[in-house]
């Protein structure tokens, strides 16, 4: 089960959104892109994005969008009201979804920090940022070619010393970089 914490709020009268910071790959555990509005992925771009992450330097990625379906989302938004105070009690129409108490003042505005608890077998659709997290769906083998072989490995007879070298630099450099950082938004 994966818990994603940040502020919820409505925005533009039609939406009830929750912002926060994950790692990207746990973001990519829990989410799945969907086949009808999202375009295939060009690996080269994908391996240009995981090169750009572990560049490391001036990385930033706009937010990462999802889609998590509400329970009769037309009562929940209409719960919520024309002052966009998601109130704890507005969670109900949400699985795993916990409001509390506290408000944060935004000018004109009420945001309330929020919870999420995203089960194994759910998975939250993807609506932008398909493309940052599809690398981290991909097996580990796909990893080896991001990596830099040194000579006495790209040159070693014992197949299975190489592919255990192998899966375990992939294995490590996809571990370090899924721990990175970075926004989200998620839309009821």
């Amino acid at each position: 089960m994966a818990k994603l914490e940040g502020i919820i709020y409505k925005a533009f009268d039609n939406y009830v959104v929750l912002r926060g910071f994950a790692e990207i790959g746990e973001l990519a555990a829990i989410s799945q892109k969907s086949d009808s509005y999202q375009r295939v992925a060009d690996e080269g771009h994908k391996k240009r994005i995981i090169e750009f992450l572990k560049e490391g330097r001036y990385v930033y990625f706009p937010d990462i969008i999802l889609a998590c379906r509400a329970e009769n989302y037309s009562l929940f938004r209409t719960q919520v009201g024309s002052d966009d105070d998601v109130d704890f009690k507005d969670a109900a129409f949400v699985k795993g979804l916990n409001v509390m108490h506290e408000y944060l003042p935004i000018k004109g505005h009420r945001a309330r920090h929020a919870r999420i608890e995203i089960e194994k077998d759910k998975k939250l659709f993807r609506i932008d940022g398909n493309h940052r997290l599809e690398p981290f769906d991909e097996s580990i083998e796909w990893w080896y070619d991001l990596l830099k072989i040194p000579e006495e490995i790209e040159n070693e007879s014992d197949g299975e010393k190489k592919k255990g070298w192998l899966k375990h630099q992939a294995t490590k450099y996809k571990e370090n970089l899924s721990s990175k950082i970075v926004p989200y938004t998620i839309i009821f």
